[in-house]
């Protein structure tokens, strides 16, 4: 026992020592011996301290099985490069990305420059279970910093692997942006917020507006053959034809567009409308007070964007404004690779080609902070708040006037085609052609009936199937009408004898029925006086008293 002590706690030793000499020095002094009791005091101080530290040794021993995971695990870890690398795939396999990132990080320990270990933090990142799905990733390799250095380390054959799951993940991410640019793109018009009421087209090419209807904004159920629609204080439609129709109050000429032709696009601003023609051409009617009707000398536009100002995006991607500018809301002439632009009171915004966001102008409410936005595949500048859609159909959205409660509801929106911007509220509208709306500013004054749209349906991009139903109905419609005033316009033709005879013969049969049924009713209302008096229902005289009979003895049966 004393050689376990000695051999385990050094404490003892150093106690014995001090022990041993004690006993040289008494040894010194002239005595001879120990007596029995010190022999057995020191081997009772000896048993208590071997008992102290074996306490000692099993709470160390405790302390060693609480350690961390990671630190058992790197205990454990195999120490070359093939087994780490097998862990790590097997890893990959069971979905536990987190081990696998570091099994293969060991491995770059030991070989900072082993490619096939940077393939593997990569596959973890992405959470791919195996190497070969690096192939369906929607976004570029190229884009992440382990796939960068595995191509920088690979040998020949492993970069041209690397390089071909590259080309095929492009390849996909291009099918991808364009399948949702024409997705998203087909709904584009379909809803549009105005300042106090919003407007929804059908996918028959009929229109349904709700809210503030005093300048006549929402009268617009008789439109037909609609493609396209912009609400601002007034509403504007665009048809098939590449004609406009409008509605709404038409101070200074907002609404005077019936002479338009060859249309494409439009957008209806606070007291102007703006449209887009074929030839890249622009034409503005109506308040002009801050020149932003002038826009008749802008060329090769292919988009427009209107509110308080006016914006035009160019077809290489440069962007043009007219319009007041005290907030900076038209220093757009540096913008590049735009392809989308939404204009609000007093801020503008544009969507850039890699589905990223830049703005300008007022910002208190906090509308322009879009600088990390990605992934967005559509814009709505709104008065004071700004929106985006992405390409998994949510929405993101700046802060602005909206209230935490009206932030987050956009928030939480799924599966959204198409969203709008309004002076006071944002529209969104579902794949399903339904319409979710929210107030941005939640005020007495501001609330019109504008979001109250949770019952309408099938809101969607024009369907030509169910327009030319729409117009088959329409043209049977018109038919009947046609028709109906022209009977009434014929003139009377020559009948012959026997069927101008019969003719007479039926009017005389008609008029007699007629008489005949004009006598009952008066006979039916007289009996009933007649019976409401106490007298003969039939006849009219007084009635024996204890008469059990209907009709008197004086009626002539």
């Amino acid at each position: 026992m004393r050689a376990a002590v000695f051999n385990s706690n050094p404490e003892v030793i150093t106690a014995l020592i001090v022990g041993g000499a004690d006993v040289n020095a008494k040894n010194n002094k002239g005595h001879t011996a120990l007596s029995m009791a010190e022999a057995t005091n020191r081997t009772e101080a000896i048993t208590k301290l071997t008992a102290t530290f074996s306490k000692k040794e099993e709470a160390s021993q405790k302390n060693m099985n609480s350690v961390t995971r990671n630190e058992r695990r790197y205990k454990s870890m195999p120490t070359n490069v093939e087994s780490l690398m097998k862990r790590g795939h097997l890893f990959l396999e069971d979905e536990d990305w987190e081990l696998a990132d570091e099994y293969f990080d060991r491995v770059l320990d030991m070989d900072p420059e082993y490619a096939p270990a940077y393939v593997g933090r990569l596959c973890a990142e992405l959470k791919l279970r195996q190497e070969d799905l690096l192939a369906d990733n929607n976004k570029p390799l190229e884009d992440y910093r382990h796939f960068q250095k595995a191509v920088r380390f690979a040998d020949s054959d492993y970069r041209v692997k690397l390089e071909k799951y590259n080309d095929e993940s492009k390849l996909r991410r291009e099918a991808h942006e364009k399948e949702c640019k024409e997705r998203f793109a087909k709904f584009q018009g379909c809803i549009s917020g105005g300042s106090f009421h919003t407007v929804g087209l059908r996918t028959d090419g009929t229109v349904i507006a709700i809210g503030l209807n005093g300048g006549d904004q929402c009268n617009v159920s008789n439109w037909r053959d609609i493609v396209a629609i912009s609400a601002g204080t007034h509403t504007v439609g665009l048809k098939s034809d590449g004609s406009v129709v409008a509605v709404g109050e038409n101070e200074q000429g907002r609404c005077n567009v019936s002479g338009w032709r060859d249309i494409v696009s439009i957008s209806a601003g606070n007291g102007y409308t703006v449209g887009l023609k074929s030839d890249g051409t622009v034409v503005a009617v109506g308040k002009n007070e801050k020149g932003q009707c002038n826009v008749s000398d802008w060329r090769d536009v292919v988009a427009i964007a209107t509110r308080f100002h006016t914006v035009g995006l160019k077809s290489n991607g440069m962007v043009i404004a007219v319009g007041g500018n005290e907030k900076g809301q038209c220093n757009v002439s540096d913008w590049q690779d735009i392809v989308s632009v939404s204009a609000g009171v007093f801020h503008t915004v544009g969507l850039k080609s890699d589905g990223s966001v830049v703005a300008v102008g007022e910002n208190e409410q906090g509308q322009c902070n879009v600088g990390d936005w990605q992934d967005i595949m559509a814009i709505s500048a709104g008065g004071s708040s700004t929106v985006g859609l992405k390409s998994d159909g949510s929405v993101v959205v700046s802060v602005g006037f909206g209230s935490r409660e009206s932030n987050s509801t956009i928030s939480n929106w799924r599966d959204i085609v198409a969203i709008s911007g309004g002076l006071t509220h944002t529209v969104g509208l579902r794949s399903d052609g339904k319409v979710v709306a929210v107030h941005d500013i939640k005020l007495e004054k501001t609330e019109c009936g504008q979001c109250n749209v949770s019952d309408w349906r099938d809101i969607g991009s024009v369907s030509e199937e169910k327009r030319s139903q729409r117009a088959q109905e329409d043209e049977r419609i018109r038919i009947r009408e046609e028709w109906r005033l022209r009977r009434k316009e014929l003139p009377i033709q020559e009948e012959s004898s026997s069927r101008k005879e019969q003719r007479i013969r039926d009017e005389q049969r008609l008029l007699k029925h007629q008489r005949r049924c004009e006598e009952e009713r008066l006979r039916i209302e007289q009996s009933q006086k007649w019976k409401q008096q106490g007298l003969c229902e039939y006849c009219g005289r007084e009635r024996e008293r204890f008469l059990i009979f209907k009709k008197c003895p004086s009626c002539d049966i």
